[in-house]
């Protein structure tokens, strides 16, 4: 089972500026896709930080994503922060530039040049309707932080990396977390390959809690959620 990490990247987001939407749209992909997202780390525009962040989950998974700083302002620092991570200068990348110029009609201008020059040695991706690339430089996907852009960059290279999906099963209960909690834990027990989560709901929902059960194997999904339901 592959294992990702994602990296998110930029001042807005630590400083309360910006809320983070691309993390829950990158669980949720790689749910889907079989791939477990273990660890989400929030950083700062600054290149020796991008460095040694990039160098550490690279070094930890199989898959890393970073989420902004690919823009054309001078706070847009993601290629060169990942590009030094693997010892790589950055270079114009002319498709990029053909791509930019046949979307928009003109050439970029200085700025926005800034947003093709990439690693010298990455390998690019484009999607259909985009001119904007993806980046890879095994094993990081470098992608926007605009979260419309994000979910089409993500939704263009899904398929590098879908393996066999999860399932979930989902149990909602009037019965209290502390109430049920000693039950919970059998099940848990009895199945260690699947998890098992608890959560309660805000007030005024249908339900008091609502239990997940989710894992590889479908079969002991089934099993442990029909254990639960009997006490629930």
């Amino acid at each position: 089972m592959p294992r990702a990490s994602a990296i998110i990247i930029g001042n807005e987001i630590l400083n309360g500026k910006v809320q983070d939407a691309n993390t829950q749209t990158l669980a949720r992909v790689l749910f889907e896709c079989g791939v477990a997202l273990k660890c989400v780390e929030t950083i700062p525009d600054h290149t020796e930080t991008i460095v040694e962040t990039v160098r550490k989950h690279s070094a930890t998974y199989d898959l890393v994503f970073t989420s902004g700083g690919i823009g054309p302002t001078h706070d847009d620092i993601t290629y060169d922060g990942v590009a030094k991570a693997f010892g790589q200068n950055l270079a114009l990348h002319a498709e990029t530039v053909r791509r930019y110029r046949e979307f928009h009609g003109k050439e970029p201008n200085e700025a926005r040049k800034r947003m093709a020059l990439l690693p010298e040695n990455a390998e690019v991706f484009f999607n259909d309707g985009l001119w904007v690339p993806t980046v890879y430089l095994r094993p990081v996907y470098v992608l926007a932080g605009i979260p419309e852009l994000f979910t089409q960059m993500l939704e263009g290279i899904r398929h590098r990396f879908t393996y066999q999906s999860f399932e979930r099963a989902l149990i909602y209960t009037d019965r209290l977390e502390g109430d049920i909690a000693a039950e919970l834990e059998q099940v848990q027990q009895q199945f260690s390959d699947v998890e098992i989560g608890s959560y309660p709901q805000k007030p005024g929902s249908d339900h008091r809690v609502m239990l997940s059960v989710e894992g590889a194997n479908a079969e002991h999904v089934r099993q442990a959620a029909d254990l639960i339901e009997k006490f629930v």
